[in-house]
């Protein structure tokens, strides 16, 4: 009987003792942070330049690198597809998802163009590097036939 009941407390502790483990493995991911992750490039700046630059040379990336599918053109699809993503502690983009989309071909690309991002600065939380979620949309419009 007691035998059985030192099995039981010792397979109980090595229970709580590998879980306990796994909280520090798991890396936290944030949705606020007192600096939130900035887009490649901006190294050299802080603050509200910060956020400009970012913004600035993500706009630009997304405008050299993102095609409108042609499969979706031809099918006249429009809209909108967010993308999930997180930028790591060391800045890594990674766990890239579409949250809503409009097309397969579509989502592909939008999603093509988050894989394929350089690293970013990371987020930062109380004076550390932490990991933050961020969603981003992507617009595909096709433009409008003038009428003569």
């Amino acid at each position: 009987m007691f035998e059985r009941f030192s099995i039981s407390v010792l397979i109980i502790f090595i229970s709580c003792f590998v879980s306990f483990g796994q909280s520090f493995d798991q890396e936290i991911v944030y949705k606020q942070v007192d600096q939130m992750p900035a887009f490649a490039g901006c190294d050299d700046v802080t603050g509200d330049e910060l956020t400009e630059c970012s913004n600035k040379n993500l706009i630009q990336y997304i405008i050299d690198h993102l095609k409108y599918p042609q499969a979706a053109k031809d099918k006249g699809i429009e809209g909108r597809v967010f993308v999930s993503f997180v930028v790591g502690a060391e800045g890594v983009v990674r766990d890239v998802q579409v949250t809503r989309g409009i097309d397969e071909d579509c989502n592909q690309a939008a999603k093509n163009i988050v894989e394929s991002m350089p690293d970013w600065s990371a987020g930062v939380k109380d004076g550390r590097s932490v990991a933050v979620q961020l969603t981003m949309p992507f617009t595909f419009k096709l433009p409008k036939e003038k009428k003569n």
